[in-house]
């Protein structure tokens, strides 16, 4: 696929101006996130509530609703402009979608996308650090009573963002304690009303493996995170010296005994809405990966456990790697790049008899609707993704810019290069990674998947090859 021309913001992109001052702690927000503790939402939010309530039902797909490819025709299918040079389909032959309802939808794109009925509102709530240590949970490989005794799970010192250090009786964090895990039943219980039960089940329990009152807090939920969550793809090896080149981006110091690092500094240049904080940060691991120290973009300094500012270094490395695993990761390089490419050349380029192109069905099932709601619900100004991240209109066009970029330089994100232990260090010390273990079992069942496919269509050529050789 040849790569599509850069994607040109709306507006030129200025240089970086001096990062702004973070604003005051919000007496309403708890340790560790911005939550407002009032039952009100916004409108758009409310509004896909209700959407998700009314989509509901009991239908669990399985491989019966997979049916044999449909014969779509010479020349290109019908599509609609992601960005310059980027296109995807709008027929999917795994949907009935009539007229009506196609034009419903872009009814409704348009009005939940619309800055006059549903402006973007951004709530002014600041953060506050947690409020007492936190222990490391069991899911270290090694004994990391190092760490603990530099009160690497959180600190029990905090550091307000203007600086002032705080500290606390244990009473005063155990009130504390007690009143986050209020609010994180009321939010879980909101969550299950708004979302009519449909909240899937966590696939991994951090509170019940690693235990205390704020388990994602803790250093171990970080490196859990990094190495076997929702980063597991994104770690290298540590670099050996920092940035020989200054700026705002640049990574201006390397801790010692650094062996890993999961860099989320591309985000860095990218441009938030009025009071929010830059994206971007590094976490760097030792050889059994432990977190070593955090350079934050946005402070421009290397934080590291038991320091007054490490767990607001740390919710800026969250806060990045959801963000843009989300955004480049998952919806720009496995659904616009990669699976649009795949069904793209598939339906266009083969018959719905060919042989490759049953075999591809499974992976390119409704990979079609996917790819255009997501087009019109998460690519746009104004779109769920714009409201749910920081980034404002021009940041969000240069995050799909650099996106679209980097998965042209490496799209083959399955292909034998990542079993090295180099890059990523999937063999990282004595034990393998959950992503190296799961990564090769996924890789065997679809060589198995393959290889069955391969004996039948060969085993069906052989008996028809039989049959016309014996009919002459």
């Amino acid at each position: 696929l040849a790569p599509p021309p850069p994607l040109s913001p709306p507006e030129p992109q200025q240089p970086l101006p001096p990062f702004p001052p973070l604003p005051p702690p919000s007496p309403l927000s708890p340790r560790g996130c911005a939550y407002d503790p009032t039952p009100q939402l916004e409108s758009h939010t409310r509004l896909y509530f209700t959407l998700i309530q009314m989509l509901a039902d009991s239908v669990v797909p399985n491989s019966l609703y997979i049916h044999p490819p449909v014969e779509t025709g010479a020349g290109p299918l019908p599509s609609l402009e992601v960005f310059p040079g980027l296109r995807v389909p709008t027929y999917d032959e795994d949907e009935s979608l009539d007229v009506a309802s196609s034009l419903a939808n872009q009814a409704f794109d348009g009005y939940v996308q619309s800055s006059l009925f549903h402006p973007l509102q951004d709530s002014q709530l600041g953060w506050r650090p947690p409020a007492a240590p936190r222990p490391l949970g069991p899911w270290w490989p090694a004994d990391a009573a190092e760490l603990s005794a530099s009160g690497g799970g959180g600190g029990g010192v905090g550091r307000g963002v203007n600086g002032t250090e705080t500290e606390m009786s244990a009473a005063a964090a155990d009130a504390i304690d007690a009143e986050d895990r209020s609010i994180d039943a009321d939010v879980s219980a909101l969550m299950r009303r708004l979302s009519n039960g449909m909240l899937p089940t966590p696939l991994y329990d951090y509170e019940k493996v690693m235990g205390g009152p704020h388990p994602l807090l803790t250093d171990a939920a970080l490196a859990h995170m990094a190495f076997g969550g929702i980063g597991a793809h994104l770690p290298r090896r540590a670099r050996a010296v920092a940035d020989s080149v200054a700026g705002p981006c640049a990574v201006g110091k390397v801790p010692r005994r650094a062996a890993f690092e999961l860099d989320m500094g591309w985000m860095c240049p990218l441009t938030v809405r009025p009071s929010f904080e830059r994206y971007g940060a590094v976490v760097f691991f030792d050889a059994v990966q432990r977190p070593l120290a955090i350079w934050w973009h946005h402070g421009r300094q290397l934080v590291r456990p038991g320091e007054p500012l490490w767990a607001h270094a740390k919710w800026a490395w969250r806060s990045s790697l959801m963000s843009g695993v989300t955004l480049k990761d998952h919806l720009t390089v496995v659904h616009l790049v990669l699976g649009n490419a795949l069904v793209t050349a598939a339906r266009e380029q083969l018959s719905a008899a060919h042989p490759l192109r049953r075999l591809l069905k499974p992976f390119t099932y409704r990979t079609v609707a996917v790819n255009r709601g997501a087009r019109n619900l998460l690519c746009q100004e104004l779109s769920l993704l714009h409201r749910t991240v920081a980034l404002d209109a021009a940041g969000l066009h240069a995050a799909f810019n650099a996106s679209i970029a980097a998965a042209h330089e490496k799209v083959d994100l399955l292909s034998e290069t990542l079993i090295d232990a180099d890059e990523p260090p999937l063999d990282a010390g004595s034990a393998r990674t959950p992503f190296a273990a799961d990564h090769l079992a996924f890789r065997a069942v679809v060589h198995r998947f393959v290889q069955v496919f391969q004996r039948r269509l060969l085993m069906m050529i052989s008996m028809m090859m039989t049959t016309i050789s014996v009919e002459f």
